[in-house]
């Protein structure tokens, strides 16, 4: 959390006006592409499930399944904090971008 805070600070001192013209928009962009890649990690999750409900006494196709599982789930884990971060992190620059106008 330090990092990108010592990195807008700086970032803020040298060029202000680039937090609103770079940065809160390569930001926009960023948090855009969090639902998509969300509903991607659900459809491994679900296509998971599902391989490894039809074809449980397959050990091979169950074994696929349950990575699948685990995989969707933890990704999708991971990119919700991302994603809470990220939100905390647009706050910050709009509010900072609201000192600067």
């Amino acid at each position: 959390m330090l990092e990108w805070f010592k990195h807008i600070s700086t970032f803020q001192k040298e060029t202000p006006t680039k937090i609103h013209s770079e940065e809160i928009p390569r930001m926009e962009k960023v948090m855009k592409s969090f639902g998509i890649i969300k509903k991607v990690e659900i459809g491994l999750f679900i296509i998971g499930l599902l391989l490894s409900i039809i074809f449980w006494q397959n050990e091979l196709i169950r074994g696929l399944a349950i990575g699948l599982l685990f995989t969707g789930a933890s990704l999708y884990l991971f990119d919700h904090i991302a994603e809470s971060r990220g939100e905390s992190y647009m706050l910050y620059l709009k509010t900072l971008a609201a000192d600067i106008a």
